[in-house]
């Protein structure tokens, strides 16, 4: 003989939802579903709970990052979106997304444990996971034939630094370690400024090239300018944080007068992440005309002008 379903009669459509609950109660009584219930399409399975899947991946990766001693990763809209677009893809492959280098991770699984262990317990997605450049991730989560599958891009979105700020910083930084030595501070110098400028973002423009072969060509645009300085010659590093350049020694010379600094951002294949590339210009006074004797001369008339306004606003005695 059959399961008896137990039947709710509504007195009222205003008590309809209560009616539900009482309906929902009474089969859970009896046992299970009625039949009808019980014939859902597969593919609804993580449309219902994908968005907590999600959310429960994003904690597993967090606490293995935080494991290794490393920072949460900030779930981004946009990185969801190509998540759920490259199901199809291959895994552990790469995309170039207009922020930079984004690292797509493919993992499949029966339920959320085995998952989790494709995820994350093959080298390749472990390695892409613990990678301390990325800041971002968008998780999407859909269920096929043997079970589910994930899909995680990972990407560094937050940018090293704001172009124009992170030049302005330098200098500042630069002049407090020379103000420290007792050398004068540099002034910035536009000439400078334009050709560190071009160098910086040669770092990112094809074909690849590294500090040494970025400064090569920035010197030898700088020679032109060879009659206005005694000495031009260009610093580049790549970095993540700006600062971290305003100890290097030539830009500490007492001698050195005049600067250019421009910051550039952008992708290195060879990196794998964006990173920040910084070209600082440097200019010596000519030996005619050097900074501190310059200053000086410019000082010492200063002084014999108010000393001679002094002179001539003293009353004379009688």
């Amino acid at each position: 003989m059959g399961t008896r379903w137990p039947v709710c009669r509504m007195p009222s459509r205003r008590l309809l939802p209560l009616g539900c609950l009482l309906l929902g109660a009474a089969c859970a009584r009896a046992g299970g579903l009625p039949p009808a219930a019980k014939h859902h399409d597969p593919s609804a399975r993580p449309a219902l709970g994908a968005r907590d899947l999600v959310g429960r991946l994003e904690r597993r990766i967090a606490e293995l990052r935080a494991a290794n001693g490393l920072p949460p990763l900030q779930a981004d809209p946009g990185l969801e979106r190509h998540a759920a677009r490259a199901g199809d893809a291959r895994a552990h492959s790469a995309l170039v997304l207009d922020t930079g280098l984004a690292l797509r991770i493919l993992a499949q699984g029966g339920d959320e444990l085995a998952l989790w262990r494709s995820l994350a317990g093959a080298a390749p997605g472990r390695a892409e996971l613990l990678n301390p450049d990325v800041t971002h991730l968008g998780i999407a989560v859909r269920s096929i034939e043997d079970g589910l599958e994930a899909v995680v891009v990972l990407a560094q979105l937050a940018v090293a630094a704001d172009v124009e700020v992170a030049a302005a910083r330098l200098l500042q930084a630069i002049n407090r370690n020379r103000g420290a030595r007792g050398a004068p501070a540099l002034q910035p110098d536009p000439t400078l400024t334009e050709v560190a400028r071009r160098a910086a973002n040669e770092f990112f423009q094809p074909p690849q090239r590294d500090e040494r072969e970025v400064v090569e060509r920035a010197n030898a645009e700088l020679e032109r300018y060879g009659l206005r300085y005694r000495r031009v010659a260009a610093l580049a590093v790549l970095v993540s944080d700006p600062l971290e350049a305003a100890a290097l020694e030539p830009a500490l010379d007492a001698d050195a007068r005049a600067v250019g600094i421009a910051a550039a951002t952008g992708f290195r294949p060879d990196s794998g992440v964006r990173r920040l590339a910084v070209v600082v210009a440097l200019g010596w006074e000519r030996e005619d005309a050097p900074a501190h004797t310059s200053e000086r001369k410019s000082a010492q008339q200063r002084a014999q002008v108010h000393e001679a306004t002094s002179e001539r606003s003293e009353p004379r005695g009688e």
